[in-house]
């Protein structure tokens, strides 16, 4: 079996069908002429502007970048160019409509061609579903704590009260059933505190 590789034109013809129909958005940037030389279908979906007014012009791309993400995005892409190995790039993107995105891209830098590839998906389903877990992952917590700081005080004070029923009690016919009983509020307190 013969390897093809992956500047000829036999794997072109297998690679561009594939990323057109990719959900993720697939674009290659000319880092000389600073247009994008390829962008699929999906670009549409993500960015909702046309590939046509993309190719260019990409400068409106960095005016979509939420004015809190600019900076870091202009920061990664420098680090890039200066041959630092990235990982995601993850940032929001505002829409027409004002709605906002949030965006993962992963970046390939090919020096020899000056192009910058990759790809991006729309992950803002992925970061609401985790911001809402979250939320509700630290509503829990602070609900154990205060449960926890509530009770520590009364099982704290049953226990102290044992230990003084247990040293204040008088010797009669049924010391040994009270004896027992406040070994039992002492047992019962002190696992208590255990578990908080």
């Amino acid at each position: 079996m013969s390897s093809v590789s992956p500047t000829s034109g036999y794997s072109t013809r297998f690679l561009t069908p594939l990323a057109e129909h990719s959900p993720m958005v697939v674009f290659a940037y000319d880092l000389t002429s600073h247009p994008f030389s390829y962008l699929n279908a999906a670009f549409e979906k993500v960015w909702h502007r046309t590939r046509k007014s993309s190719l260019g012009d990409p400068r409106f791309l960095m005016r979509m970048i939420h004015p809190e993400d600019r900076q870091h995005v202009k920061e990664v892409y420098q680090e890039l160019l200066e041959g630092v190995i990235l990982k995601d790039l993850m940032f929001r993107i505002v829409l027409r409509d004002r709605s906002e995105r949030w965006v993962c891209v992963r970046l390939v830098l090919l020096e020899n061609e000056h192009l910058l590839t990759g790809y991006a998906e729309d992950v803002t389903a992925e970061r609401q579903y985790n911001d809402t877990l979250k939320k509700y992952s630290d509503k829990k917590n602070s609900i154990l704590n205060i449960l926890s700081h509530d009770l520590a005080g009364p099982l704290a004070m049953i226990q102290s009260l044992s230990k003084l029923l247990t040293q204040d009690v008088k010797p009669d016919g049924n010391q040994a059933r009270v004896q027992k009983i406040i070994h039992l509020i002492e047992k019962s307190s002190t696992q208590g505190m255990h578990l908080i």
